[in-house]
């Protein structure tokens, strides 16, 4: 799939979610020979990979080969059962380094450790992306690089997210790096970690955030946040009626000990980079056929005890059906709120057709089935939050009037 003349790079996408895959023989990604001749800004894109397989028997040598074929412009793995490890090399191996600039592993039953490096910077800031169901480790030595080098460039993104399976827990350890720099300011980048909630001594209260070290040295860096979420499976046929029960609750000192560790390891960096972020996902049985949001979701009054908004994450197997309005950043959740003039709002992920097996938070199912509908006349609209919507079948704004947007601050 490599270029021509000065032509971009394909696409290879290779699928056996039951088996494995043997790369034994040469692949080709890389732009065409004579791109470099043109200048920076419209040179073509190079390759890109895409995976998903149940196990992986070697990612150092499928690194190595997908680095020489120049798959350097995107690199999408999806290991269904066991670890992702960059390894850090020794005297009989080099150091694993993933070179792409949108890097998406998801490791869905097992681990990912960081022991080397990825390097998703370039002329525009990267994205990477590493979910898991057990550990997301940066160990000391490992680097993840998304940093932009062209002229007044924002910074790239990192996110960082385990499912908390087994207790497992992020770990970003002394003597780890992330750079998301950018050269349109000094601070520009964004480090997103995700991890749950955790009840350690079972009575009923979380007391505890599945980050145990945030120890990294991070440059560039605008926001980092951390998405402090817990998780409640409805039964069948049960509705989303009201924002009864969305759970805001921060343990106690779990900010304060993750601040410490961040500007301890970073005294750079203010402490109003950091923001602990509660998240509530709600998702359907496996065998859901649809869920329903019945009524309006007025977000603009639960927050954290600090003030932070939260992250709604919606998860349904089968059809996502929002028939009432989903609304924060606003006085009322009608299109006669007005809009806030300060403050963060609530960020939401809507997810139809969900693969509820994989530790993404917006994976898909196979069989394209589960369709996303906002109803007539109803809207889902945040401040400053983001959207996202994913659907295995169709996205279906019912009427003119079925609105998705963000409108920022007044």
């Amino acid at each position: 799939v490599a270029g021509v003349g000065a032509g971009d790079g394909g696409r290879l996408e290779i699928s056996a979610p039951n088996g494995t895959a043997a790369l034994d023989g040469a692949i080709s990604g890389g732009a065409g020979p004579t791109a470099a001749d043109l200048p920076v800004d419209t040179q073509p894109v190079s390759g890109s990979f895409d995976l998903d397989v149940a196990t992986l028997t070697d990612f150092s040598a499928l690194n190595t080969k997908l680095n020489a074929g120049g798959f350097t412009e995107s690199r999408h793995l999806r290991i269904r059962s066991g670890d992702i490890v960059i390894d850090a090399g020794d005297t009989a191996r080099e150091r694993d380094v993933v070179r792409a600039r949108d890097v998406r592993f998801v490791a869905d039953n097992g681990a990912i450790n960081v022991k080397g490096k990825i390097d998703a910077s370039g002329v525009r800031g990267g994205s990477v992306e590493l979910w898991a169901a057990k550990a997301v480790a940066l160990r000391n030595g490992g680097e993840i690089d998304a940093a932009a080098k062209g002229t007044n460039e924002r910074g790239g993104s990192v996110l960082l997210a385990t499912a908390g399976a087994d207790n497992a827990t992020l770990r970003l350890e002394t003597g780890s790096k992330i750079d998301v720099s950018g050269t349109q300011t000094a601070e520009s980048g964004e480090v997103y970690l995700r991890a749950p909630r955790v009840d350690t001594d079972n009575d009923g209260v979380a007391d505890s955030v599945g980050v145990a070290e945030l120890n990294a040295t991070i440059t560039g860096a605008g926001r980092v946040d951390v998405e402090a979420f817990s998780v409640k499976t409805l039964a069948a046929g049960e509705d989303i009626a009201d924002i009864n029960g969305f759970d805001t609750f921060i343990p106690t000192g779990e900010r304060d000990r993750l601040t410490a560790q961040l500007i301890g390891a970073n005294p750079g960096l203010g402490q109003q980079v950091f923001h602990m972020l509660p998240g509530v996902e709600i998702r359907t049985p496996d065998s859901a056929t649809a869920l329903n949001i019945s009524g309006t979701l007025d977000l603009k009054d639960p927050r954290a005890a600090d003030g932070e908004p939260g992250v709604l994450t919606i998860r349904s197997a089968g059809d996502l059906n929002v028939n009432g309005s989903i609304s924060d950043g606003f006085s009322d959740p009608t299109t006669n709120g007005i809009l806030f003039a300060d403050g963060d709002s609530w960020s939401y992920r809507f997810v139809a057709g969900a693969d509820l097996g994989s530790a993404h938070a917006s994976a898909l199912n196979r069989n394209g089935m589960g369709d996303f509908r906002l109803a007539a006349d109803k809207l889902i609209r945040t401040g400053t939050g983001f959207i996202d919507v994913a659907a295995a079948g169709d996205i279906v704004l019912t009427n003119q009037k079925s609105v998705i947007y963000t409108a920022g601050h007044n």
